[in-house]
């Protein structure tokens, strides 16, 4: 199991099976298929769909490498403007991002029980609770989020103005 914050396990459906797209983020199938998919998908034409997705083992997954980024990272501050812009459409920006991510390691698969009913976790990658940590921690240490201030708000029952619910924070 995940026990390390750059550690994960693969979940797979009850079935032993994942999605098409997963194999795709695995690199366990060529990454051109589906940008050839979804280019035919946009362009309004028959998308031609692989016959089979292939047989994979635990040898295939375990120990496969990806990177974790930030979101806050897809901000960059603008000195002139006073602004934090934006920079997940610029291909070169986020190239670096991803280069400089965290590794991220599957160590482990797990499969819901035959005859499960209800599942706590949903089919995909799902990180240690110590990556989630780190995460949490990063972001709130990063620039952008400090710099967010935090507004309260009080909001009332729409049928009975007299019912005040908490007061909650949001940060815009």
């Amino acid at each position: 199991m995940a026990e390390k914050y750059n550690e994960c396990v693969l979940v797979l459906s009850q079935d032993g099976g994942m999605s098409d797209f997963l194999l795709y983020t695995l690199g366990l199938r060529d990454q051109m298929e589906l940008d050839d998919m979804i280019k035919a998908f946009a362009s309004e034409e028959e998308i031609k769909t692989p016959s089979s997705l292939g047989t994979y083992t635990y040898k295939d997954i375990l120990n496969k490498k990806f990177k974790l980024v930030n979101q806050a990272d897809y901000y960059e501050y603008d000195s002139q403007y006073k602004v934090w812009k934006d920079k997940s459409d610029n291909a070169e920006y986020m190239k670096k991002l991803v280069a400089d991510g965290e590794d991220i390691k599957i160590v482990g698969i797990v499969q819901p029980a035959e005859g499960s009913k209800a599942t706590a976790l949903n089919m995909g990658n799902r990180l240690s609770i110590f990556a989630y940590d780190a995460c949490r921690r990063r972001s709130k240490n990063s620039e952008i989020v400090k710099q967010q201030k935090p507004v309260r708000i009080s909001m009332y029952l729409p049928e009975r103005n007299s019912v005040k619910i908490p007061e909650i924070m949001v940060w815009i």
